[in-house]
């Protein structure tokens, strides 16, 4: 069977390539021949492609916004798995952008797989287009949506259309939510890893928020089996592993790399005023470690405080485990293993 994977050269994007040729699927991998904007820095990842050559996956470039490339990527295509996007808010990247990539880049692919009679389409949404929790419980996929960022925003407009699709042209669709993700290949979360090695973490309330965490290769699991199950057709799913208390995230990754940690607990007044600072001097001095290279966020910020002091952005993916059978291949502590490992490997920490 021939699949297509959208944003394969991506960092959940190759995770998931690797479990679809695990499972003897015939692989082919979109990889974007042109850059987006000036302002967008994700560029591709040679690393990723190289390690995509090794897997003797077959590779073709395109764009999201070039329909003829999409007609082409999706010919003889039984299932795509829709990844690509611009997941991340850019310094300098105007919101059309996101809009024209996330939103009509979704059109124009759904169109091509119409064109191509493409028997089963799987669309990676995100947690951000329902938005956070307004009352402290888990958001399911019955919460209604109340995106608060640019991203989130363009996502659940994505959503609309492949609801849209499946409505009116039976197009069989299933839409995936993926929580915070973390693991090998990404380095996301240097600036983490690296407060945990110095052995003393500074965490702003009681450190028992809950937030979601969720292990790269069991959202890939997740996304999988959203494309294998037929009762999935029509259905939206948010892929987790279940909520985690911020101190037992921190804890199980200083157990497993040694540190004996020491955990500074800031007051969330004080937090709300380190990230008032936190946004001043990345405006001011936009370097690290004030702000997060690439993009217009401080490394600190109000909103920093505001999620990590409140459960907020949780989810209850008891849906995907009754109805995909879906049960995470790795324990937290597993997930942090290997993650560690990749980031020693790489000279990250």
């Amino acid at each position: 069977m021939k699949v297509l994977v959208t944003g394969g050269a991506g960092f959940i994007g190759s995770h998931l390539v690797d479990l679809l040729v695990e499972k003897n699927y015939n692989v082919r991998v979109l990889v974007r021949s042109e850059k987006v904007h000036p302002a967008y820095k994700n560029e591709k990842d040679p690393e990723i492609l190289n390690h995509l050559k090794k897997l003797n996956v077959e590779i073709v470039k395109g764009n999201l916004l070039d329909k003829k490339s999409l007609e082409k990527a999706t010919k003889g295509v039984d299932k795509v798995y829709h990844l690509a996007a611009i997941a991340h808010e850019y310094e300098g990247l105007p919101e059309k952008i996101y809009f024209d990539v996330n939103v009509t880049g979704t059109k124009n692919l759904l169109d091509a797989c119409l064109k191509n009679n493409v028997g089963r389409i799987v669309h990676t949404s995100s947690i951000e287009a329902t938005g956070p929790s307004v009352d402290g419980k888990p958001v399911n996929e019955k919460t209604k949506p109340n995106p608060i960022c640019i991203y989130g925003k363009s996502k659940l407009e994505s959503e609309k259309i492949c609801h849209e699709y499946y409505k009116k042209y039976d197009l069989p669709i299933t839409i995936v939510r993926p929580p915070m993700i973390y693991g090998d290949r990404n380095a996301l979360h240097e600036r983490f890893f690296k407060n945990v090695k110095r052995g003393i973490f500074p965490i702003f309330g009681s450190g028992k928020t809950l937030f979601e965490f969720c292990y790269v290769k069991n959202q890939a699991y997740g996304m999988y089996l959203a494309g294998e199950k037929k009762r999935a057709i029509g259905e939206t799913y948010f892929i987790s592993e279940g909520s985690y208390k911020v101190k037992d995230v921190v804890k199980t990754a200083a157990d497993v790399m040694g540190i004996d940690l020491k955990i500074v607990t800031i007051p969330k007044p004080v937090g709300y005023l380190i990230g008032l600072t936190g946004e001043i001097l990345s405006t001011i001095l936009p370097f690290p470690p004030f702000k997060v290279k690439g993009t217009g966020r401080p490394y600190v910020s109000r909103r920093t405080v505001w999620w990590t002091t409140n459960s907020i952005y949780i989810c209850d993916n008891s849906k995907s485990r009754k109805e995909l059978g879906y049960k995470p291949p790795y324990s937290l502590r597993e997930g942090l293993e290997r993650t560690i490992e990749w980031y020693k490997e790489k000279g990250i920490i």
